[in-house]
């Protein structure tokens, strides 16, 4: 069987890993084709080191919940659990680049009033987002509720690239 697979970011290396296990497993031949439009495999996910700064673009990280060990048990089925490195305290504090400033994101209620990350109505949006309804068509089949997440004003707009988000610790 013939397969592509659309993107080489997280979710597309996962599935091509999957793939490859279920064939195998089922004794099935395989051809998988991974389509990526970047130079580099990993998506938004990337770490760079620049001025002695460890910088990590996109997802760098994730809770351990024993609710959800799927990631962790892939991270050990890999191999690479003897790589987790565990956050530096000091790092807790984390920024976007916003109209060529770097803005504190928020990491709970008090840092979320003060933000200038979102607009006044983006914060209310994102408070209430615990008792929003979901729109018809609003919940995948694995449970995920989908929304969009609330929009800055125009006139502010985060700077794309690698060196703009994450979080920055020595």
């Amino acid at each position: 069987m013939r397969v592509a697979v659309i993107g080489a970011g997280i979710s597309g290396l996962v599935a091509a890993y999957r793939l490859e296990q279920r064939a195998r497993a089922a004794g099935l031949p395989l051809d998988i084709e991974l389509l990526e439009a970047e130079p580099r495999a990993g998506g938004h996910a990337w770490t760079m080191r620049e001025d002695g700064f460890l910088v990590e673009a996109g997802p760098n990280g994730w809770l351990a919940r024993p609710r959800e060990p799927h990631l962790l048990e892939l991270t050990r089925e890999l191999g690479l659990e003897p790589r987790l490195i565990e956050a530096n305290p000091a790092a807790k504090k984390r920024f976007v680049k916003l109209d060529g400033r770097l803005e504190r994101a928020p990491d709970g209620p008090p840092t979320l009033l003060e933000t200038g990350a979102l607009s006044p109505l983006g914060k209310l949006r994102l408070m209430l987002e615990p008792w929003a309804k979901i729109r018809p068509g609003g919940r995948r089949g694995d449970g995920v509720r989908v929304r969009r997440a609330p929009r800055r004003p125009r006139s502010r707009r985060a700077s794309g690239g690698r060196r703009d988000l994450g979080h920055l610790g020595r």
